[in-house]
């Protein structure tokens, strides 16, 4: 039996992102990128085949029609996780409610009328745990005497019962951290000779989704064969939305998933996803890698194909330069490129070599710019740390992102909280570039880095 090495991937789309079909503009080739972008043969993508949820081949001239279904089917699930209200209009609502209760909870507190904080004690308690009647909740204020700001008061009241709605939402958390969808991906790496059939690997994926994920409807399996044709290899792609939970629940499903196959109920102090620290989710990830090469060599054995796949050793992971899951698609510069043409080969090896060309420095003072001009009509204060300090906020980010090391966050982090003991609202806009700019792992620790730091600095 031949040993050899597999990459396997999951990656999820999350709500935070605007563009949910991302991954299947690429998988399904309908996405514009330029010739030097590309890291397939486009004359030969004819040759990929497309598996529908039921395991039937896609003609191609329906491939638009298959992604309009994955961004359809993707609202549809976020209105039913929502009863039926758009992700906008619930986080519209959410909002409102929220202001409004600060507004309520400080009336609450206010000691010249004793009656009225009675009873805005009494309504603060019932936000978000009951239905509010304005009709009845106004009536009641007025019979109180005299008010200050009535008709303000009586506004905010009319607007937490519009806010009534979200209490029929099972699940009324953000969705910005939730995974919407999701894809997995098995790749043999060239060097071992393998050639897995493009209806082998819909068996697999068929099968694995059966086995393990019935609650979460499938949306297609992309062969790619445009990469390396002697070299297909497998997209599989899935919504996040569990049918009998009824919400998006993937990676804690996922996390429990382990826990069952493992027979450990109690993995990670039986922790939901979002508590795991980041030790636990690299622990976590080792064994579902373990779960999905377990499973794969099972599968292919079974198909006929005498292989054993094999975790990389240490030195190796090291030694890899490609990181996979870190870099944008037109970056992965070990999926056939060596089947174009030499002068594409070139000017594809050129963008790809240089990763601090003029191309991405360009786009990383786009970014800044972009950045920058939040800020215009910021005080003079915002400028100063801005123009002496921001670059090197920004570099350590980016140090972070590449070696995962939470000592790298000590620089920025510190800038930061120095930007934030100025008083001044620019924290926030700060935070906003973190979630754009580093994965949801990386975002997390950002965090809960921060967190630790400004504890440390308040403390006496």
């Amino acid at each position: 039996m031949k040993q050899i090495r597999i990459f396997c991937r999951t990656a999820h789309t999350y709500g935070s992102h605007k563009n949910k079909t991302g991954f299947d503009t690429h998988n399904l080739r309908k996405e514009k990128l330029k010739p030097e972008h590309q890291n397939y043969i486009p004359d030969l993508s004819k040759n990929n085949v497309i598996y529908d949820r039921n395991g039937k081949t896609v003609s191609h001239n329906q491939l638009d029609q298959l992604v309009n279904l994955v961004k359809t089917d993707t609202q549809n699930k976020i209105k039913a996780s929502k009863n039926g209200m758009s992700q906008d209009r619930a986080a519209e609502l959410n909002l409102s409610r929220s202001k409004t209760k600060t507004k309520i909870r400080k009336w609450s507190e206010q000691p010249t009328n004793k009656l009225e904080m009675k009873f805005f004690s009494h309504l603060l308690l019932k936000i978000g745990n009951e239905k509010i009647n304005a009709k009845q909740e106004i009536k009641k204020l007025s019979e109180l005497g005299k008010i200050k700001r009535f008709n303000n008061k009586s506004q905010a009241i009319q607007d937490l019962e519009k806010a009534n709605k979200l209490l029929d939402i099972k699940d009324n958390s953000g969705l910005s951290y939730k995974a919407i969808s999701t894809e997995k991906l098995f790749k043999i790496p060239d060097q071992w000779n393998i050639n897995v059939k493009p209806e082998d690997w819909n068996k697999i994926f068929f099968k694995y989704h059966k086995k393990y994920f019935s609650n979460f409807d499938k949306y297609y399996t992309a062969v790619h064969c445009d990469e390396n044709p002697d070299n297909p290899h497998a997209h599989f792609r899935m919504s996040g939305f569990n049918r009998k939970s009824q919400s998006f629940d993937l990676p804690d499903y996922e996390l429990n998933l382990i826990r069952r196959l493992y027979k450990k109920p109690d993995l990670f102090n039986n922790k939901k996803w979002s508590k795991l620290d980041t030790n636990e989710i690299k622990k976590f990830g080792e064994m579902y890698q373990t779960f999905m090469f377990a499973y794969l060599n099972k599968e292919l054995n079974k198909l006929g194909y005498s292989v054993k796949a094999i975790k990389k050793t240490e030195q190796e992971i090291k030694k890899d330069q490609h990181i996979y899951s870190n870099k944008k698609i037109r970056q992965r510069n070990f999926n056939g490129v060596n089947k174009l043409n030499d002068k594409k080969a070139e000017l594809v090896k050129v963008v790809l070599d240089n990763k601090k060309s003029a191309i991405q420095w360009n786009t990383k003072a786009k970014e800044q710019k972009s950045f920058f001009n939040k800020f215009q009509n910021k005080n003079s204060q915002i400028k100063i740390w801005l123009e002496s300090k921001f670059e090197n906020w920004f570099s350590g980010i980016v140090k972070f992102k590449k070696s995962g090391l939470e000592d790298d966050l000590l620089k920025p982090v510190n800038l930061h909280l120095e930007l934030e003991e100025q008083k001044i609202e620019a924290g926030n806009l700060l935070k906003n570039e973190i979630e754009q700019y580093l994965s949801v792992e990386g975002s997390k620790t950002y965090h809960q880095q921060l967190n630790k730091r400004r504890t440390f600095k308040n403390t006496p």
